[in-house]
């Protein structure tokens, strides 16, 4: 009967799995157990446990060290969790292995400005790109953040610029905040953060630098609630840290700084703004040790 024949093909079919699998286990073994730490790191990253599925990231690379996919999640896990040298270690092993994408570019190109390696951005992105996809936009704005970082003021506003003319980018908004308020143009500044916060208001990033603009201004208030919003979206924003420690120094809270620094310093290790801002809370605090040891440590 057809039910019957129906019956056969699925025992057939489940027979060829089991042996497939177990010749599988047999010739490949490390392959099959990747596959499943992969597939458990996909669910927690969709979940949105980003340690866990970083050690079943960690796992499967161990049973296939060239796992190409494993190595792009890594590294974009490793990004978004502040691990930056660990980001651009596996992104630049999965080019390495064979993953030319713009997105990779990008994840990258992110990694680097994050540790300050602004000639490596520079160095791995064309200076005249086509532009037409959202992902090539994304790397012309990381180009522009290398260049401004790196003093090349016009230059970058003209990558920002090139991005801005195809439609809004909230981080070319923000690029061109910085470039506005180096010149002189806190009024611009603050209308480009407005335009960059219209776009998307969910970047830490921006919601700080949009902080420490309205506190170089004046508005100590709105900076204050643009630390605040920062810090709900990134715990660990050392702008927005730093940020809140200089108004918290600025409204002699000194035990407020103190914890703001702390905190900061815990993530930074010896950024030295950081360390002469912690010197001078705990020598305004009459704390004359703790001033002297982080003085030490800026002067070592």
């Amino acid at each position: 009967t057809v039910l019957e024949l129906r019956a056969r093909s699925l025992i057939g079919a489940t027979q060829f799995a089991a042996l497939l699998l177990a010749a599988l286990l047999v010739l490949a073994p490390g392959l099959v157990w990747a596959v499943s730490f992969l597939e458990r790191a996909q669910q927690y990253y969709e979940e949105g446990d980003l340690r866990s599925a970083a050690v079943e990231l960690k796992n499967a690379l161990q049973r296939e060290p060239d796992n190409v996919e494993a190595r792009f999640l890594l590294g974009k896990l490793n990004l978004e969790i502040g691990d930056y040298q660990g980001a651009e270690n596996e992104l630049s092993r999965a080019w390495e292995l064979g993953l030319r994408s713009e997105s990779i570019q990008v994840y990258l190109a992110r990694a680097r400005l994050a540790m300050g390696d602004f000639a490596g951005v520079l160095a791995a992105s064309d200076p005249n790109p086509n532009i037409s996809s959202p992902v090539m936009q994304d790397l012309v704005v990381a180009r522009g953040e290398a260049l401004f970082a790196l003093g090349n003021t016009q230059e970058a506003a003209e990558a920002f610029q090139n991005v801005l003319s195809i439609g809004p980018h909230a981080r070319a908004y923000a690029g061109m905040a910085r470039v506005a308020y180096t010149n002189g143009l806190p009024s611009d500044a603050k209308a480009f953060i407005s335009q960059a916060l219209n776009v998307d208001p969910g970047i830490a990033e921006i919601q700080a630098l949009a902080g420490s603009i309205d506190a170089a201004t004046g508005n100590l208030r709105e900076a204050t609630v643009a630390f605040n919003k920062a810090l709900e979206l990134d715990p660990d924003s050392l702008d927005a840290l730093s940020g809140m420690a200089r108004l918290k120094l600025q409204a002699k809270d000194y035990v407020a700084a103190t914890e703001y620094l702390d905190r900061a310093l815990a993530l930074s290790g010896t950024r030295l703004s950081l360390v002469s801002l912690k010197s001078y809370v705990a020598l305004a605090m009459k704390d004359y040790q703790t001033a002297r040891a982080t003085a030490e440590r800026v002067l070592a």
